[in-house]
């Protein structure tokens, strides 16, 4: 699978060239320890959601999004490109979700709902007023629809679904066959109720929105945890395409 070429930086902050995910990966190693920050920025939003779908709590999938990144940046020389870059990074994020969530000595099973209507409140405070109108109430029933389908149905809608991955990189982001993500998929379609289903792509962008300040937080703190230079700055964020 060929990255998407985005936008990078360098070492004075200036747009050079649209590189890929494994060339950024290259000048990192290199020594320009900096361009880490764009890898962060492309894909919090994407990370996020499937570490929420675990964890179903928006401060403990941060916390677990922080320590995959800070993980994966340890595993870089030990990386090799032979497949997408994104699906290893979601792989080792799907691992520090599950072993977050195993250290919790008590998991809360009640109030999913009322806590995603909360956080959603929250999320949409600094959106459009129009979007707010528009996709609220379908986001809310859909993250609630959700949160009720068992982990590895909910996993596949997350990344089939709502990140419209492949078959293949879905399988192997979860370490399954491919015919399993066709049934898991299939199934969980079912579940999440037929009037559900035509709306999901049009309101999947909404779902445990990651974006703003919250985005930067996470970038500058991952950051700070690598011991790397950072000024992080608007045009970083309009250059990674993401956060």
């Amino acid at each position: 699978m060929i990255t998407e070429p985005r936008a990078t930086l360098n070492s004075d902050s200036e747009p050079v060239a649209f590189e890929s995910d494994d060339a950024i990966i290259t000048r990192v190693l290199g020594g320009e320890t900096e361009c880490y920050a764009l890898i962060l920025r492309r894909y919090n939003q994407r990370l996020f959601r499937i570490a929420r779908s675990i964890l179903q709590d928006d401060a403990l999938a941060e916390d677990a999004l922080q320590e995959a990144y800070v993980a994966a940046y340890k595993k870089l020389p030990q990386y090799q490109a032979r497949g997408a870059f994104s699906s290893w990074l979601t792989r080792i994020t799907i691992n520090e979700a599950r072993m977050s969530r195993r250290k919790q000595s008590r998991y809360r099973e009640t109030n999913i709902v009322e806590d995603q209507a909360t956080s959603l409140i929250d999320q949409q405070a600094t959106s459009n007023p129009a979007q707010r109108t528009a996709n609220g109430e379908l986001a809310t029933l859909i993250e609630s629809a959700m949160s009720r389908l068992p982990e590895s149905f909910r996993l596949v809608f997350m990344l089939r679904g709502v990140q419209q991955l492949s078959i293949d990189e879905t399988a192997f982001c979860l370490g399954i066959p491919p015919a399993t993500v066709k049934t898991r998929y299939h199934r969980a379609r079912i579940l999440m109720q037929q009037s559900l289903t035509p709306h999901i792509v049009g309101a999947g962008l909404q779902l445990y929105e990651f974006a703003g300040k919250r985005c930067d937080n996470l970038v500058s703190a991952v950051m700070r945890r690598l011991e790397i230079p950072y000024a992080a700055d608007s045009s970083t964020a309009a250059l990674s395409g993401s956060g």
